[in-house]
């Protein structure tokens, strides 16, 4: 049976330390790509034609997938946009597409891995990842914000509509879960705790995160005249800027926020924005009944 494509974007130079300051990032990346091997899926980079190769993927045979737009001018870096990265995805495959950031490790379970193999139309499967302190542990704490493995079929995945997030960076994990689901796309039951990460310190560009949140909202506002109303009313009430009953409430959550780099209002809103987000796509995908509150 032909292996089931999983793609990602693997970047040219892969970087992480271990607890002695040592860089492991080829050997992390080697464990990676093995473990999708492993697990019955051949690995494809889908990159801008001006990023060089890396070196482990390379030496891994891993096919490559070159795009000619990217986001450089808008992030300093030639990263593909999400719509571009699932067009090339479904140009590859008619069947299941697996989707996974280039730090998973991948541990799956005979039947999770038929189940994915077999995902129909309509069907859809999402995990979080396991944080894990060094290569060879498999336990540790569960990732709250935001998700690393998505398994869809081509077919679903082609009504995605344009958007400007990048695969790699925010709001695109929260964008593509979010908006197949309000178009119909079902969870289908499987095992939880199958993808791992080596944990390390964030990297994100938090004016990067405002600017993306803030189009990840008027976006999702502009479906609305269409969408779920089961989502969006949750949406404008995480996105009012009055609505908490207790003023001072207000004050002290954003006082404590200060230390975060949450300053301001509009980051307030963001953040309650990606709360909301966690809380709905987890009811979505493991049934969980959703309490809308924040913080």
């Amino acid at each position: 049976m032909p292996k089931i494509p999983i793609f990602t974007s693997i970047p040219p130079t892969f970087i992480r330390v271990d607890g002695a300051g040592k860089d492991i990032g080829a050997q992390y990346l080697s464990l990676c790509i093995s473990s999708w091997r492993d697990s019955g899926f051949e690995p494809m980079s889908i990159n801008s034609d001006i990023e060089r190769q890396s070196e482990p993927n390379e030496n891994h045979l891993t096919r490559r997938i070159d795009l000619t737009s990217n986001a450089q001018n808008y992030c300093g870096k030639p990263m593909v946009y999400l719509s571009d990265f699932i067009k090339a995805a479904c140009n590859i495959t008619g069947g299941p597409v697996i989707i996974v950031n280039s730090d998973i490790v991948l541990k799956l379970k005979k039947e999770t891995l038929e189940n994915i193999i077999n995902i129909k139309p309509g069907q859809c499967l999402i995990s979080r990842r396991i944080d894990i302190k060094t290569l060879n542990c498999r336990s540790g704490r569960e990732y709250a914000n935001g998700y690393d493995f998505f398994a869809y079929h081509s077919k679903d995945l082609r009504m995605l509509i344009d958007s400007p997030f990048i695969f790699g960076l925010p709001w695109w994990d929260h964008f593509l879960p979010i908006y197949m689901f309000l178009n119909g796309v079902k969870q289908i039951r499987a095992e939880r705790n199958f993808s791992y990460h080596l944990m390390h310190t964030t990297r994100w560009d938090w004016n990067l995160w405002i600017d993306l949140g803030n189009k990840y909202i008027n976006l999702m506002r502009s479906e609305m005249k269409t969408g779920n109303n089961m989502y969006f009313d949750r949406l404008q009430h995480a996105t009012c800027r009055h609505n908490e009953v207790n003023p001072s409430n207000v004050a002290s959550k954003l006082k404590k926020l200060t230390n975060f780099g949450y300053k301001d209002d509009e980051s307030y809103i963001l953040r309650r924005t990606a709360r909301m987000n966690e809380k709905f796509i987890s009811s979505m995908a493991y049934g969980w009944r959703a309490n809308f509150r924040y913080f």
